[in-house]
């Protein structure tokens, strides 16, 4: 009984509130509604460091919407997520990069991945052809040779991309 309490326990830590099915015959409790609004996480004060230095910002209309909806993603308010946001860039944990660098290491990562199913479905067929004896090894080696290739020039570039962003 005793580990029947802490497996129900846990599952409610790991579950959260409300999600408690109750004792065995019991009718367990109604779900959540996911679409509600979350209330706004507060950053947790540290009474051995207050913050007494303000910094004052100003957004037109068009920049305030965009702090705002990322704000919203993170369930913060705009304050607090320009504060967290702005230091993680001054301490060097957050590197921005422009759309373009994004969408380009985007495009590269996908590249990358489809030459690497390509060569395992060289693989594939090279084993099937070969136990039938119709493809010689030097075939092979060249077709899995310009693969290799290929994924190397995909990492350098990657790489150079990723070394453009800093």
């Amino acid at each position: 009984m005793a580990a029947r309490r802490y497996a129900r326990s846990v599952e409610a830590i790991i579950l959260g509130p409300g999600t408690d099915p109750g004792e065995v015959g019991e009718e367990p409790m109604t779900e959540p509604v996911l679409n509600e609004p979350q209330p706004t996480r507060r950053r947790a004060r540290n009474a051995s460091a207050p913050r007494a230095k303000r910094v004052n910002l100003s957004f037109n209309e068009s920049e305030y919407k965009i702090l705002k909806l990322a704000a919203k993603h993170d369930n913060l308010s705009p304050g607090a997520y320009a504060a967290r946001t702005t230091l993680a860039v001054a301490r060097g944990e957050l590197i921005p990069l422009p759309a373009d660098y994004r969408d380009r290491l985007r495009t590269l990562a996908h590249a990358r991945v489809a030459v690497n199913r390509i060569g395992n479905n060289l693989n594939q067929i090279a084993a099937a052809l070969n136990s039938d004896a119709e493809v010689s090894a030097a075939q092979l080696a060249a077709v899995l040779e310009r693969v290799s290739r290929a994924v190397e020039a995909l990492d350098a570039a990657t790489i150079a991309t990723m070394e453009q962003a800093e």
